[in-house]
């Protein structure tokens, strides 16, 4: 709900300090909706219509939509948010209606210059396609709404005994693998140093932990 106007001064304060600046930014989460004509599933995190001006209202001028809650309410609830966002008149990145839309850059015109907005989100797999993600336009398609995402991966550091355990534990799986309907693959070109188990990296090194 609106909250520009909440007598706080603690909360005043922080806005003064947004509307001071030469540009305020925000990692804008939640979606917004017109719960009165809104055709989509109501799920997630939202506000209402009002809430897109009062973050404005707020000092935010830039903000950036990819997050993890983009499509709680579906396609339906990104579009709605991003059209109560350009009515506001708040420049947004990271969504869109395919990945060359996510991906692009948009603008805000600042009093000192023109200021660019690119956002993305960092999402763990495990190799397969986050369900957030937009995809790029093929042929006569549109492409899938969605965000930006980078692709991250995550290891974690063992040592090289720890390492060549977990080799026998998962060869000894392997030797399994034709017993089953739709065995998996054995990893393909392995370093020497590291292996692929249970959908998690683990790299031989000599301090232990997570990278």
């Amino acid at each position: 709900r609106p909250a520009s106007n909440l007598a706080d001064p603690g909360f005043q304060s922080a806005l003064k300090i947004i509307k001071s600046a030469d540009v305020g930014f925000g990692n804008f989460e939640s979606l917004i909706r017109d719960e009165t004509k809104f055709q989509g599933p109501l799920g997630g995190m939202f506000g209402d219509r009002s809430v897109a001006a009062d973050v404005r209202a707020m000092g935010f001028e830039v903000v950036n939509r990819a997050g993890n809650h983009l499509m709680d309410s579906n396609q339906e609830g990104l579009f709605e948010t991003l059209h109560f966002m350009e009515q506001a008149g708040l420049v947004y990145g990271g969504a869109g209606r395919n990945l060359d839309d996510a991906r692009a850059a948009h603008y805000y015109e600042s009093p000192k210059g023109r200021i660019g907005v690119v956002g993305m989100y960092g999402e763990i797999t495990s190799g397969g396609q986050s369900r957030l993600s937009a995809t790029y336009k093929v042929g006569n398609t549109g492409g899938k709404p969605g965000l930006n995402p980078v692709g991250l991966t995550r290891s974690v550091i063992v040592t090289p005994d720890e390492l060549e355990s977990l080799k026998k534990v998962r060869d000894a799986i392997f030797q399994h693998r034709t017993e089953y309907t739709y065995p998996l693959d054995p990893p393909a070109n392995e370093s020497a140093g590291a292996i692929d188990l249970f959908g998690q990296r683990y790299i031989a090194g000599d301090k232990v932990g997570q990278q």
